[in-house]
């Protein structure tokens, strides 16, 4: 027979830390920050391989030495702060850890490695990956970054600062961040900002790397305003040394021609050979219809980090479409995912749903509808604001409230880097027929079962290059308007005006009716 009592030995072994009777001294920390412990090396030997090697050697590089007078064996931790090395010593004669708020997990987790307690190293990472509540950046990110025994961490901290990685930008260590880690940053296909804020925070990086002086007073803000004509010959020598391992994770081929423009004019002699000429060459020979092939030198579009209950976009793309419903293409700003004021609920997927219940569309009166295109992968959609089988005169009306119902428009992603808008222009609006299929214009885009036409007419813009194709996924989202208590309020003294007009007509035309019976 045999019972499991093993509790009260760590109970009575926790009587030890408070006993005198001890035969080592910890000195832990450095500089105003130092605190000496009491143990014995028959525990710390027996509970942790570090202090066994250690107090096994008793050499300089060890930490270990014996105090000739006492015989007391003599320990120095300076890497460890007291804080997290009380709380180890304690787990080391309980079996107990108990992390306080005024401590931070990570540095015990790292000091855990450095003692070798294996236990403590994965129940804390563990923690780690199972709450992403528990990370606090930026500090957090930093602290990966300089620490190589934390590679189980990595991955999850770098994901977490790709959903908001101006928070890891702005900040001040971002300038002291190690290349490598930066690198590892840059290559993240889930790096959630535009491509030339990415470059331009690379080049704020840059800049305090070479230790140039230039424009100090501008860090402060996103758009570096430098003014490189200044610039010497070795200025622009010394920065491209600094950024030659980070500039090829730089996606330029996803960046407007604007902006590329902008980056050429200002730092064209850190730019590798050759690539002016290919970026020029790709925007000369531009076709947005077709998708542009990844290689060594043109990296494919960046894709979001957040999470979008999708088969065919993600919320990059969400974020995007968001932005032409607000105010279409013209727009300088483009909304993030995390602040798009739309709500965007799948009601309709044909992978599960069927190809011929379109018919159930109708209760749907606001949505957004996105194809992909069977074997091109092409990705094309369509947001109809006004409901089915409404009148062009009924279209015109609703026009009228111009920010409470946004603009009738078809869109291309199939070039994620030069994506297609094209609105409304004239003719036929968007119905559901009795047999269940789809029209939207006279015959831009016709969807009947899995297949459909695409022939330009009632949009200003063609979308796709095929007359003819197959479906292999379809998604129809509702939406709804999460501020539309504002847009209503921003908009009353519009809509007053436009009641009081029509109002106006009416008697107008009542009179002239009365004056013609008379």
């Amino acid at each position: 027979m045999e019972f499991n009592i093993s509790t009260d030995i760590f109970e009575d072994l926790t009587y030890l830390l408070y006993n005198k009777t001890f035969d080592v001294k910890i000195k832990v920390g450095k500089e105003n920050d130092i605190e000496e412990f009491s143990a014995h090396s028959t525990i710390l030997s027996t509970r942790s391989i570090h202090f066994q090697n250690a107090l096994f050697n008793q050499t300089k590089e060890s930490g270990c030495f014996i105090l000739e007078e006492s015989g007391c064996f003599i320990l120095e931790k300076p890497n460890i702060s007291p804080s997290v090395f009380n709380i180890l010593l304690k787990y080391i004669y309980s079996g107990k850890l108990t992390v306080k708020r005024n401590v931070k997990c990570l540095y015990v987790i790292i000091a855990a490695y450095d003692l070798q307690l294996q236990n403590v190293v994965e129940h804390l990472e563990n923690y780690f990956k199972e709450n992403d509540s528990a990370w606090k950046l930026p500090e957090d990110f930093f602290i990966i970054s300089e620490q190589r025994q934390l590679k189980q961490l990595e991955e999850q901290v770098l994901k977490l600062a790709c959903k908001d990685p101006r928070i890891i930008f702005k900040c001040k260590g971002f300038l002291q961040l190690n290349e490598g880690f930066l690198i590892r940053l840059l290559k993240r296909n889930d790096l959630e900002l535009n491509e030339i804020n990415i470059f331009y925070y690379l080049i704020k990086w840059g800049i305090a790397k070479t230790g140039l002086t230039l424009n100090k007073e501008k860090f402060s803000s996103l758009i570096l305003d430098i003014d490189t004509r200044k610039w010497t010959p070795i200025d622009f020598m010394n920065l491209e040394k600094t950024l030659r391992n980070c500039i090829p994770h730089i996606r330029f081929y996803q960046m407007s021609l604007g902006d590329y423009t902008e980056v050429k004019n200002k730092f064209k002699d850190i730019l590798p050979n050759g690539l002016d000429d290919e970026i020029m060459q790709h925007f000369k020979d531009f076709n947005p219809l077709v998708r542009i092939p990844s290689n060594d030198n043109i990296l494919p579009p960046r894709e979001s980090a957040c999470p979008f209950d999708s088969n065919i976009i993600n919320a990059k793309d969400v974020a995007l479409i968001s932005t032409w419903i607000d105010g279409g293409k013209g727009k300088k700003f483009v909304f993030q995912f995390i602040n798009i004021f739309l709500k965007f609920e799948c009601v309709y997927r044909s992978s599960i749903d069927g190809f011929d219940k379109y018919d159930n569309l109708y209760k749907h009166k606001r949505v957004v509808i996105v194809i992909k295109v069977r074997n091109s992968g092409e990705i094309i959609g369509v947001y109809n604001p006004f409901g089915w089988d409404i009148s062009y005169s009924e279209y015109i009306l609703f026009k009228l409230f111009r920010d409470c119902l946004s603009r009738y428009f078809i869109f291309s992603l199939t070039n994620k880097a030069n994506p297609i808008l094209s609105y409304h222009k004239e003719g036929a609006m968007s119905k559901i027929s009795n047999e269940g299929r789809i029209l939207f214009g006279t015959s831009d885009l016709s969807i009947n079962g899995i297949y459909c036409t695409s022939e330009q007419h009632s949009f200003k813009k063609k979308i796709i290059d095929k007359v003819r194709f197959e479906i292999d996924e379809l998604e129809v989202f509702h939406i709804t308007n999460k501020r539309i208590s504002i847009t209503l309020s921003k908009n009353i003294p519009f809509i007053i005006s436009n009641i009081v007009f029509f109002c106006l007509l009416e008697i107008v035309l009542f009179n002239l009716n009365w004056f013609t019976k008379e």
